[in-house]
């Protein structure tokens, strides 16, 4: 019985000094290392000096900026993110430079270098015959190299590999895509119809693989604005969302379309022999440029502009339950004391996170985010009756629930619920 009186003058306690923490707070990360490391770049407020830009980016802006519509924008993402946001916007400008490196790769593709095409093609076709056309035995094979600007085929003698990348092959003949037509892919044994809709595709991709490329040349200034704090406005969030979300659409919509106009319902034999095809060098590296803008375009939805976001609920208890356990009579030290506050502290800690099970198996599910919450009254409720103290709950019409409404019904939970060392277990 009186260690029972100690664990809930104890629990009085904790449930006293609750709700004084109704929230985790993370604080931003210390700045003062990257500014003696590059004191310019932090202090920069991202206002370019030009007339014309330095309106466009002004802070002040009451079209662009500084007003409801903006501020809301703005404020969109979550706390977390803009307290890490060295964290968060440095992954955004490290795969914005891989991506203008593999950027540039494919967009060599435009080349009229036939075996820059090659090496550098969208899309690559092959088909292999043990004999050539003067009879002569042995593997010999046709490659077919898919640019945004040349149709190019290649005669490879010495096919005998199984992995056609290390086939010697010598280009045999390349002709632009405005001049490819129904004898050109007849006399390369594909249909003309086939052809054609992958024409369409190679020659609608020539804008798009450069504008690419030189968008995130953009991206990555953006970013570059978003880490600092100092720099970081409404505007610059909407510069970074949009476009991105843009970019990445169209995009993605060039790779689906060049892949059903070149690959989907091709032949499978081409002049009697079957045929193989595979994605290109270009295509795989504008498919690794589409990953690293969905991921950009994520971070950049997710970081609000400093001082703004969502608070998300998330509450350790752990920490404050060490400060408040003060037991005269029992040392703290001992394996009890431990093993009493150690189930205390995870039974809350699982109830701030999703509920408890009593030891009868009766799960208590926690009050939805929309629930009205009321104070548990400890004359109605029994100590080990947590069904009805849960029912009691969800009764109430007071206020609605939030991060600080679970932690007072937390602490009012603590007073109408006894921690008995067999009685409650966290799921």
């Amino acid at each position: 019985m009186a260690s029972f009186q100690k664990g809930q003058s104890f629990i009085e306690s904790a449930a006293e000094a609750l709700p004084r923490v109704p929230t985790f707070v993370v604080k931003p990360q210390e700045e003062r290392c990257e500014e003696k490391c590059c004191p310019c770049f932090w202090k920069d407020d991202g206002v370019p000096k030009v007339p014309v830009f330095s309106w466009v980016f002004d802070p002040k802006n009451k079209y662009l900026n500084d007003n409801k519509y903006m501020d809301w924008f703005g404020g969109l993402g979550l706390k977390y993110c803009d307290a890490r946001r060295k964290d968060f916007m440095g992954v955004a400008l490290a795969v914005t430079v891989v991506a203008i490196v593999v950027a540039v790769y494919g967009s060599l593709s435009l080349s009229n270098n036939n075996d820059t095409v090659y090496y550098t093609a969208w899309g690559t076709a092959w088909f292999k015959n043990h004999t050539n056309a003067a009879g002569e035995d042995g593997p010999h094979a046709r490659k077919i190299a898919l640019g945004l600007v040349k149709f190019t085929e290649f005669y490879c003698p010495d096919a005998y590999r199984a992995n056609s990348n290390k086939w010697d092959c010598k280009s045999e003949s390349a002709t632009k895509w405005e001049d490819v037509d129904e004898k050109v892919a007849l006399a390369s044994g594909f249909p003309w119809a086939k052809v054609e809709e992958c024409k369409a595709q190679a020659e609608g991709n020539q804008f798009g693989a450069t504008s690419t490329t030189v968008t995130l040349i953009f991206a990555l200034n953006g970013c570059l604005a978003r880490i600092r704090r100092n720099a970081d406005t409404n505007f610059q969030k909407l510069l970074g969302c949009l476009p991105d979300t843009f970019g990445c659409l169209s995009l993605f919509q060039a790779l689906a379309n060049f892949y059903i106009g070149c690959y989907v319902g091709m032949p499978r034999k081409v002049n009697g022999l079957k045929a193989h095809y595979y994605v290109g060098p270009a295509y795989a590296a504008y498919s690794c440029v589409l990953i690293a803008a969905v991921l950009r375009c994520l971070l950049h939805w997710m970081t609000p502009v400093p001082g703004k976001g969502v608070e998300t609920c998330c509450c350790d208890f752990s920490e404050f339950v060490d400060e408040d356990f003060e037991d005269e009579d029992e040392d703290e030290s001992s394996s009890h004391g431990k093993h009493r506050r150690g189930r205390l502290t995870r039974a809350l800690s699982s109830f701030m996170h999703g509920g408890h099970r009593h030891s009868r198996g009766h799960q208590i599910t926690p009050i939805s985010e929309d629930a009205p919450v009321k104070s548990w009254d400890t004359s109605e409720v029994g100590f080990a009756d947590l069904e009805k103290a849960d029912a009691i709950a969800k009764a109430g019409p007071e206020e609605k629930r939030g991060c600080g409404a679970r932690t007072t019904e937390a602490a009012t939970w603590l007073t109408a619920v006894s921690f008995d060392e067999d009685t409650v277990e966290p799921t």
